[in-house]
């Protein structure tokens, strides 16, 4: 089944956040096949996927069919030959339900989705970087403190960027990494920052820190910034 995701671009993995394994699915070919990167997203049960490929086989067959099938917030028309997936992806019907079989293999694969993983409690450590609260006017500050590293610096400018937007700004990058993957210089809320996204690291001005490491920092930031201390 790996022809078929290298066919599309497609590649698979498990990442931590709030102390659970989460599937993702990222394309290398930004923008191209962004709409099944996105659709499988949100299939995101083996439940779904098995109803999806049951309508496909009877679409091949010859059969009666569902010919829009709907998960969540995504939806794809098949038909024998072909099948169109929403954002405007169109691609063979074979191509889709192979892809569909290397997906429920992949999240029946240890770690689950949604699975309890060990708190890596000692990543910010590590990193040299600390979490802090304080009132200032009597209203509640939070941010990002780092040692005297470069890297530590670096990383708490970052996440201190754009803090007064709240978690928001955080949320929509991490889901921009989720989607669209590498090789992507990120402006927009971060301009100030020169961030770039590798298939294996994110860059944060000079500072290189592995792509996991970072979203799983960006994910305790945000679980940080969005929990009231009082």
């Amino acid at each position: 089944m790996s022809d078929i995701l290298d066919k599309y671009g497609l590649i698979f993995k498990n990442h931590v956040a709030y102390g659970k394994n989460h599937k993702s699915c990222k394309s290398i070919a930004i923008g191209q096949f962004t709409p099944i990167v996105i659709h499988l997203l949100y299939c995101n049960t083996v439940e779904e996927c098995d109803w999806i490929i049951e309508e496909i086989d009877n679409a091949l067959a010859g059969n009666l069919y569902q010919s829009e099938v709907s998960i969540n917030e995504s939806s794809a028309e098949i038909s024998p030959t072909t099948t169109n997936i929403e954002g405007g992806l169109t691609l063979p019907t074979v191509d889709y339900k192979e892809i569909l079989l290397a997906w429920i293999s992949f999240l029946k694969t240890p770690p689950l989705n949604w699975q309890k993983m060990p708190y890596r409690s000692d990543l910010l450590n590590v990193y040299g970087i600390t979490f802090l609260s304080k009132k200032i006017n009597g209203e509640e500050q939070k941010y990002c403190e780092g040692s005297v590293s470069d890297k530590a610096l670096s990383i708490a400018s970052h996440l201190n960027a754009t803090r007064e937007q709240g978690s928001f700004s955080y949320r929509r990058l991490l889901d921009e990494i989720q989607k669209n993957s590498y090789n992507q210089d990120y402006k927009g809320d971060f301009s100030e920052m020169q961030l770039k996204i590798s298939n294996s690291t994110a860059i944060i001005d000079n500072a290189i820190i592995p792509l996991e490491d970072y979203i799983f920092i960006l994910w305790e930031w945000v679980a940080f910034i969005e929990t009231s201390t009082e």
